[in-house]
């Protein structure tokens, strides 16, 4: 349980907490697999170096939201420009060849992660 068996510290971001890890400023993190895994593709750390303890089922890593007050025209247009946006190829690549946002039943998509807060709740 957290701030029971381990105390809580945040980094300021993923990347961080990876090489904060790596170069022993902490012991373990929680971090985005998908981070993780760019990291490795780019050369930038060596999986090997690390052990895995846990994974959850995956989740979107990237999300937009707008809000229902926004008027209807303008949500329309923003939600076609973003399904037609083309990621470039490099950001494809590291992305495991997605190239481009796609809508999600989000109630399904983000169930890992209301998982993992519930089990991790204070009792």
């Amino acid at each position: 349980m957290p701030d029971n068996n381990y105390q809580v510290m945040y980094s300021g971001g993923h990347e961080r907490s990876i090489m904060g890890t790596q170069y022993g400023f902490w012991k373990a993190a929680a971090v985005a697999s998908d981070q993780f895994e760019r990291m490795v593709k780019k050369g930038e750390i060596k999986a090997g170096d690390f052990r895995v303890l846990w994974k959850s089922e995956p989740f979107p890593v990237e999300s937009w939201v707008l809000s229902k007050r926004v008027a209807p025209e303008l949500r329309e247009r923003v939600r076609s420009c973003t399904y037609n946006f083309r990621f470039p190829a490099e950001a494809s690549r590291l992305l495991e060849g997605a190239d481009r946002f796609v809508p999600i039943d989000s109630d399904k998509a983000y169930a890992p992660v209301r998982f993992v807060l519930e089990k991790n709740r204070q009792p």
